[in-house]
């Protein structure tokens, strides 16, 4: 009888209790991941986006009219992208992709800026892109004419020569500059700029002694 009466119990248990749990819905969401641009004003930006949640398929559409989950070959900037997926749900979000500054020579500088390339140093401030750390101080590569090393700087010929200052990262910038290499017993460090402009000429100490006078050509 004892039995009997545990069959009856278990009889009259609901229906729904052996039913599953029902699924959490969950909202429609963006994620992303991006590449910033590697140097100031160039177009190698990259975004990538996963769109989860909601109900398949979904339509996704940049504010620059794309359609795709990737974008690519971007400037620095704020780019929105909006999806819809199949029930009308609409899900946006910005997504910025970021530069470095752009590097910059200024002149008339009362500092002096090491020139390992020239064995030299010259009167000029240096700043943007991603430095080198060298103890705590921003470094750059400087070259001229593409060489970074000159066995005997006042070998150089007089003449214009092409400038290159370059990041821990390889972007650079540069400069024609017109040398006029001379043998001097002091180097003073002086500076006429060219109406307010950021082209004037460059003091630079060859360390023999001997001076470069650097003028940037226009």
């Amino acid at each position: 009888m004892k039995f009997l009466k545990v069959i009856s119990i278990l009889l009259l248990l609901p229906f729904g209790s052996w039913s599953a749990p029902l699924k959490t819905k969950i909202a429609l969401g963006i994620q992303y991941t991006k590449t910033n641009v590697s140097c100031f004003g160039q177009t190698n930006g990259r975004i990538e986006i996963a769109v989860f949640g909601g109900k398949m398929p979904y339509v996704i559409q940049w504010q620059n009219g794309e359609t795709s989950n990737v974008i690519e070959n971007l400037r620095s900037g704020t780019y929105k992208v909006k999806v819809q997926d199949h029930s009308g749900t609409i899900s946006e979000t910005s997504i910025t992709i970021e530069s470095s500054s752009p590097l910059t020579i200024t002149f008339n500088s009362k500092n002096e800026y090491l020139v390992d390339a020239l064995n030299a140093s010259m009167n000029v401030s240096l700043s943007g892109g991603t430095p080198w750390e060298n103890n705590n101080s921003p470094f750059y590569f400087i070259r001229l004419d593409g060489k970074a090393n000159f066995l005997d700087p006042h070998s150089l010929d007089d003449g214009t020569y092409k400038m290159t200052i370059e990041d821990a990262l390889g972007c650079s910038m540069t400069i024609p500059v017109k040398i006029d290499f001379e043998e001097a017993n002091s180097s003073p460090f002086q500076l006429d700029k060219i109406n307010d402009t950021q082209l004037g000429e460059i003091k630079m100490t060859l360390y023999k002694p001997a001076q470069a006078s650097l003028t940037a050509a226009q």
